[in-house]
């Protein structure tokens, strides 16, 4: 009788390896099939970017240099003091208001004054007629020394008079015209024009020779006078611009130029000072007000990104711009950084009117589409 092997029943049936194998294939061809399809989902797919997050490449100033701070001061100042003490009987200008040079500020009591002026006046009449007696005796002396009616002593006598009579009026005369001037100092005076920034006394006040009366600034000359440190005088010179604000100011720039150097640096702060002169046409400076700017150094029209676009201290930045709907990378080379404005200087690497995105993503690639969202009203 014929035998036959028996089939292993732990392996599967050769139907059953067909149809498995068959499964595993289809299985397999769907996977890579869905792969492909997955990436090409995902690489289509846009991000959505804020107007807030781009930034349009355009062309500003830029400039850099040694920051400064100040304080505002006129260059045209004058205290007026009393020339004599007295009473002051009237006064005539408030602080903040205008005054003419040559205006009449103030007057004291002249009464004292003037009786010192008449007494002098007086003085030098007397003076004059005792001079005129003394000489006409001296030249009558000269004919009688001829006809031998006076002796040469005599003679002598008689000009040594005349002379000391001239001498006691020239004394009279100075003494009337130092009257003169106490009487005029009585009425003061502006010695030019500007506006009253002090006046620390009142009408009835007792004053003493040389008490401040009024102090008088020139709105229309004010300086800037600032320090920098010595270290940047290299980038300091005469005749640069110089741009700051002011405090009570604060949207407002000011512009100047350094008229000249302090040849001293302060031997404590190492600080040189400068002397910034100021157009102040409109009055709009106050002497005392403090000023924070800088020196123009560096000053360049170009192209400009925020400043926080690209690193401090890095020469070039690796920036996503957004070009025809999509992201690529671009490398640039930065210049200048403007701090006080918020800009660095884009030296190469981009155009204006390209669009940057600010802040982006770490997973972003090359190519990838940007959905710009509207702006929300």
């Amino acid at each position: 009788m014929t035998t036959y092997p028996m089939p292993n029943r732990n392996l599967p049936a050769p139907w059953l390896l067909l149809v498995l194998c068959l499964l595993g294939g289809l299985g397999a061809c769907g996977e890579r099939r869905a792969e492909p399809a997955a990436a090409a989902a995902t690489a289509a797919a846009p991000i959505q970017v804020g107007p807030e997050n781009l930034w349009t490449v355009v062309r500003a100033r830029v400039q850099s240099g040694p920051l400064l701070t100040g304080t505002l001061r006129p260059e045209r100042r004058a205290e007026v003091r009393a020339e004599i003490g007295g009473t002051l009987r009237e006064v005539s200008f408030e602080p903040g208001q205008a005054v003419a040079a040559g205006a009449v500020l103030a007057r004291l009591d002249e009464r004292a004054v003037r009786d010192a002026r008449d007494s002098a006046l007086s003085a030098v009449g007397s003076a004059e007629r005792a001079a005129l007696l003394a000489r006409r005796n001296a030249e009558r002396g000269d004919e009688l020394l001829r006809t031998g009616a006076w002796t040469r002593r005599q003679q002598e006598d008689a000009w040594a008079a005349s002379i000391t009579a001239d001498a006691t009026l020239a004394d009279a005369r100075a003494r009337l015209a130092a009257a003169d001037k106490q009487l005029a100092y009585t009425v003061v005076h502006a010695p030019m024009a500007g506006r009253v920034a002090e006046r620390p006394v009142a009408a009835g006040d007792v004053v003493p020779a040389g008490a401040t009366l009024y102090v008088l600034v020139d709105p229309a000359s004010m300086r800037l006078e600032a320090a920098v440190p010595a270290a940047e005088l290299p980038r300091v010179q005469a005749g640069a611009a110089v741009e700051f604000t002011v405090r009570g100011y604060p949207d407002r720039r000011f512009r100047g130029t350094i008229e000249r150097i302090n040849p001293m640096a302060d031997p404590v702060t190492r600080q040189v000072t400068l002397y910034v002169a100021l157009p102040n046409a409109d009055g709009a400076l106050l002497g005392g007000l403090y000023a924070e700017g800088r020196v123009a150094a560096d000053v360049r029209e170009a192209p400009v990104l925020p400043i926080d676009a690209v690193p401090a201290g890095a020469a070039q930045a690796s920036l996503w711009r957004v070009r025809e709907g999509r992201l690529e990378s671009v490398t640039v080379e930065a210049g200048l950084r403007d701090a006080e404005a918020g800009y660095v200087e884009i030296r190469s690497g981009l155009d204006v009117g390209d669009r940057i995105l600010l802040r982006p993503a770490r997973t972003l690639q090359a190519g990838t589409p940007v959905e710009i969202l509207p702006v929300l009203r």
